[in-house]
């Protein structure tokens, strides 16, 4: 039994008192739309700043804006209003890592240019440089000031209601206002996916259908990763669906990342038209397009995409289109900066020189920019060689075709030519630095310098055409970092986005107190489903604190994982050398049995390696009638043992060796059937056992080569189902591992011993089980999706003396800890409590291990009790509760609170005129007719409970109970339910009750608790030599229960692993 004793102090005190038809061929619902049918107001600009991971509070707009603007004190979010406060000209946009205030980016954005025959006004500067003659150009750009017109409203998935703009309800501002990833929309929330648009919303749109969610273009990229992947991927979760239903059969949708915008803004409207963020309108005139604005982020990564869908909005064609992000990146202070490029990832960055800025607490990173999509010619030059129009030049894009530096303020000395770039009224100048292709520049001495990453020229983009483009943004802390971050960001954006993704964090609530805070969340996170894997891989909670909030400044203070979890026994096969299409399949590990049903194979610890092993298939003869045939047969070799894995026509029975099976059955994991000679050859579709799983080699299909619909004489004869001599299969297989401690969710913390006054940050993510079969780790949620700034409260100034809580004295073997906080200082009544800890049944319990524990108010004391019981049936199990414990309900339909708790050592049970008396650990103990008899009580729930072996020679006629209950309950403040019985990491708050007038009064005493888990400590360890069997090391510990044990670690060695 655990015991813990504190006393409350306190002190004297005066208190101052109908739409179109999709392909998923379901109708969009309808909405009522306005009674008007005008779409030609054009929407206000506005800002936002993006970044749901560690490079974030990127500045965008509904005009194409980036840098300049920063946030203003205090933003919490974008809730589609123009941010009153806001900061400009500072360099403040692009912070990294998240939360340091380090910022890298003063401007940034998106330049277009192009020709045409009709861009000949005395506005159209013209420029001869060298022998390059630039003239009849124009260039729209977005950067410093953007000469864009708002087009649409700009729109954010995790956007907040005003309950102004957006026309919700005041009793929803604040909430989300579209319904959030994976999660079911509420009846006042929007759907990301698509909407209708409504006059404010859309200037003239061309369909009365947008869709925020680009699934189409998405979806080719995440079907062709789905085509090559070997990991097995439901393409049902993966594939993009706007249309998607949650549980309930309600469209839901879908939403990308953990943060996706969507814009549209353009020059094509008559200036007077457009709305524009700055007052200066357009440059010199609109090269007339229109541009798609999609950013798309996720929690834990380092980079973020720029996403735009260009469209030429003129009746005449562009020609020579480039297209260039530029960015002014100022790390810090701007005249120490240095630019670099890695061609073979198309790498342009920005660095400080020395790697040091004042007031910055981490070192400065680097900063880059990356074209992970660029513009389809799909007309081609044929003078040059590029073919026209064709299939063969779907998927050819431009590529990088340029990359150029510069510095401010030289006027144009360091390009050779008059006037600089960076000036209004250049747009021959900026044509010309996004025209220069196969020019890659760096610079290497520290100034404020400019970068501009180039793909062009399309050729001719005709009237309504499109162009599309996608840029990355990438962080990093060092150079490695920052091209590993990139390689990420190309590889991601080439799956279509797929990767796995952590669980959400949960929401999050705080409340002060007096040196201590306390946290509660919900559990929402264990509802998701992880699209990565198809399953709801939710392992756990992790509450963090900062004093700082910055990236790298934060401390784990509990780890509630769940109980029993693990990951799998899994693995994978991957088709490592060949050209056929043959298809290879991990099936999974050997079940309970075995086609012997061998009883000694019992668990599959005995036999699941996890290891590398190859699967080589080689030239084999065999005769059959006297025909001597060609064949393959299976050489499996392990890599990580160095041995080789021979065939075994008793594989499954003696673990050794393989063979294969011609069925398997999936739900038993066992195998059968198949040739009892002949284990090791290639046999279409047969399963492959080997150490405790199965594999599957098959033949392959046919593929459409060229994708044209229709698999040609040629192709077939091109290609090969089965797999060829020489070709090599790679199985990698990963044991079982349990994940975390093991210790049981909660969903509360209390953290004491803090200083009134003091910011504290706070933060509890969720982490998942991890993928390992892809080599993907656990994955945490970021600490900024939910983080909080709380203050401990200070202690009022009318109070005399300083109430407090006395520290605990602890006794038995438990490393568990008492945590508290004062929440109402004239609550407080100066008793002193003690916790006690039991098990539910000490009779039968074959360990230590607490179940409960009550507290009690030793200076209340106790009240004394005669209650009589229901009839006991001999030779049943009987239960019956209390009624201290508060069965039934109240007038209102409330629960009643119980009225206390037993104190332990008063309860006498009379069973047939005998007493069974209280052991002090819940067990009732007594002698009836020679036989004892044992009950249990429960002194928290107030439950007692006798097995039917217990109650064969009793009468059963009229038990009763004589006790005394400590009149003190705990409320669990996560639930905000009362009870008798207190379960390690949770929080309560403590109230004494009273009867008035035949009802329960309960008083709050002023302060809230938490006894933790116990945490794994090791006493001491000693090693003795044993024989060749076993080594044996022992160690004392303290576990996850409140009770030690004793642990015997063995290892064996190799050569009796089958004896053992």
């Amino acid at each position: 039994m655990i015991i813990l004793r504190f006393t409350i102090i306190t002190f004297f005190a005066t208190i101052l008192v109908g739409k179109e038809t999709m392909q998923s061929n379901k109708l969009l619902p309808t909405r009522q739309l306005y009674k008007t049918t005008n779409y030609d107001q054009v929407p206000d600009p506005v800002l936002s700043w993006v970044g749901a991971g560690f490079f974030t509070q990127y500045t965008i707009s509904n005009t194409g804006q980036s840098g300049v603007f920063e946030p203003p004190p205090g933003w919490n979010g974008y809730n589609g209003e123009f941010p009153i406060g806001y900061g400009a000209y500072n360099g403040r946009t692009g912070e990294f890592p998240n939360g340091t205030n380090q910022f890298y980016t003063w401007g940034a954005g998106l330049w277009i240019g192009g020709k045409s025959e009709y861009f000949n006004t005395p506005e159209d500067r013209s420029i001869t440089i060298g022998n390059k003659t630039i003239e009849n150009v124009r260039v729209a750009t977005t950067a410093y000031y953007s000469e864009m017109s708002s087009i649409s409203k700009l729109w954010q998935s995790n956007q907040l209601i005003s309950a102004v703009s957006d026309g919700k309800l005041e009793e929803n501002k604040g909430e989300y206002l579209f319904g959030q990833k994976n999660k079911t929309v509420e009846e006042y929330q929007d759907i990301w996916a698509y909407f209708e648009p409504q006059p404010g919303d859309y200037h003239n749109p061309a369909s009365d259908t947008i869709f925020r969610l680009d699934f189409e273009n998405v979806n080719k990229r995440r079907n062709k990763f789905l085509a090559t992947s070997s990991l097995g991927l439901d393409s049902s979760l993966l594939l993009l669906d706007p249309f998607r239903e949650d549980e309930n059969g309600n469209i839901r949708g879908d939403i990308i990342s953990d943060e996706d915008t969507y814009c549209v803004f353009g020059d094509y409207l008559n200036e007077r038209d457009g709305k524009f963020l700055w007052n200066r309108g357009y440059d010199t005139r609109g090269l007339g397009i229109k541009v798609e604005q999609q950013t798309y982020s996720w929690a834990t990564d380092d980079y973020l995409y720029i996403n735009y869908k260009i469209t030429n909005m003129n009746d005449f064609p562009l020609d020579s289109i480039y297209v260039g992000y530029f960015m002014d990146n100022d790390v810090g202070y701007a005249d120490d900066d240095l630019i670099g490029f890695d061609r073979s990832l198309n790498l342009g960055y920005s660095y400080d020189s020395d790697s040091e800025e004042s007031g910055w607490i981490a070192p400065a990173g680097y900063l880059g920019s990356v074209f992970v999509e660029t513009p389809v010619d799909s007309i081609g030059d044929p003078s040059k060689g590029v073919p026209p129009a064709g299939n063969q030049l779907n998927n050819w894009q431009i590529g990088l075709t340029g990359f150029q530096t510069w510095i401010r303020s030289d006027l144009g000395q360091s390009e050779g030519h008059p006037g600089d770039v960076d000036d209004d009224e250049m747009d021959h100048i900026k044509y010309f630095q996004l025209s220069m292709v196969d020019s890659f520049e760096v610079f290497e001495e520290p100034q404020d310098v400019r970068q501009l990453a180039t793909s062009g020229p399309v050729i001719r983009l005709d009237p309504g055409n499109s162009i599309i483009v996608t840029v990355a943004l990438v962080a990093g802390s060092s150079l490695s970092d920052l091209k590993k971050n990139t390689q990420s960001a190309i590889d991601k954006f080439n799956s279509g986005y797929i990767g796995a993704e952590a669980p959400p964090s949960p929401k999050l609530s705080v409340q002060p107190a007096h040196k201590a805070v306390y946290l509660s969340w919900d559990n929402f996170p264990e509802t998701v489903i992880d699209p990565f894997t198809g399953l709801a891989d939710f392992a756990g909670y992790r509450v963090y604190r900062s004093l700082s909030g910055l990236q790298n400044d934060w401390t784990l203070l509990a780890d509630y994982d769940v109980a029993g979890d693990s990951s799998e026994w899994s693995g994978i096969v991957e088709y490592s050398k060949g050209t056929s299409n043959a298809i290879s399949k991990f099936i999974g590990p050997l079940g309970s049995g075995d086609i012997s049903a061998n009883p000694s194979i019992d668990a599959i610890e005995d036999r699941f390696i996890e290891a590398e092993y190859t699967v080589e298939l080689m030239d084999h003869q065999i005769e059959i009638d006297g025909i001597t045939l060609d064949t393959m047969k299976m050489m499996i070799y392990n890599v990580s043992n160095l041995q080789s894995v021979l065939p075994n026509i008793a594989a499954m029975t003696t673990g050794e060796g393989f063979r294969t099976y011609a069925e398997y059955d999936s739900t038993a994991m066992k195998a059968g059937n198949g040739t009892l000679s002949d284990i090791e050859l290639y046999r279409n579709g047969y399963f492959i056992y080997l150490d405790g799983f199965f594999v599957q080699i098959s033949n392959g299909e046919y593929i459409d080569l060229d994708l044209d619909g229709i698999i040609s004489d040629i192709e077939i004869a091109q290609q090969s189902l089965n797999p060829l001599v020489g070709d090599i299969f790679i199985i990698k297989t990963y044991a079982a591992e349990e994940i975390g401690g093991q210790s049981g969710l909660s969903y509360t913390y209390l953290d004491d011993g803090l200083i009134d006054g003091m910011n504290y940050f706070y933060s509890v993510v969720s982490y998942d089980r991890g993928v390992p079969i892809a080599d993907i780790p656990q994955l945490e949620s970021s600490l900024y999706q939910n983080i909080i700034l709380v203050r401990p409260q200070h202690m009022a100034l009318e109070l005399a003396g300083e109430p407090k809580i006395s520290d605990y004295i602890h006794s038995g073997p438990s490393t568990g800890q008492f945590l508290k906080a004062i929440t109402s200082y004239e609550n407080l009544t100066g008793h002193q409590y003690g916790i006690q800890f039991f098990q539910n049944d000490a009779s039968s319990s074959e360990n230590e291990t607490a179940n409960y524990g009550i507290l009690i108010d030793s200076t209340l004391g106790g009240v004394g009790v005669v209650e009589p019981l229901k009839s006991i049936i001999p030779g049943e199990s009987y239960t019956d509760t209390l009624t201290i414990a508060g069965n039934g309900f109240d007038e209102h339909g409330n629960p009643l609170p119980p009225m206390g708790v037993i104190m332990p050592g008063t309860f006498n049970l009379t069973l047939d005129n005998n007493i069974l008396s209280d052991q002090i650990n819940g067990i009732l103990k007594g002698v009836i007719n020679g036989d004892t008899i044992v009950a249990v009580i429960n002194y928290g729930d107030g439950t007692i409970h006798l097995t039917a072996d217990m109650t064969a020679g009793l009468t059963g006629a009229s038990p009763s109970a004589q006790y005394s209950y400590n009149p003190l309950i705990l409320e669990s403040i996560n639930t905000s339910s009362f009870t008798g019985n207190l379960n390690p990491e949770t929080v309560y708050g403590v109230a004494s009750t009273s009867i008035v007038n035949d009802q329960i009064i309960t008083q709050d005493h002023g302060f809230i608790f938490m006894v933790t888990n116990p945490a794994l400590s090791i006493d001491s360890v000693y090693w003795s030599l044993g024989t060749n069997v076993s080594d044996v090391f022992k160690f004392d510990l303290r576990s996850s229960s409140l009770d030690p044990y004793d642990y015997y670690i063995t290892f064996y060695d190799q050569s009796d692993s089958s004896v053992a």
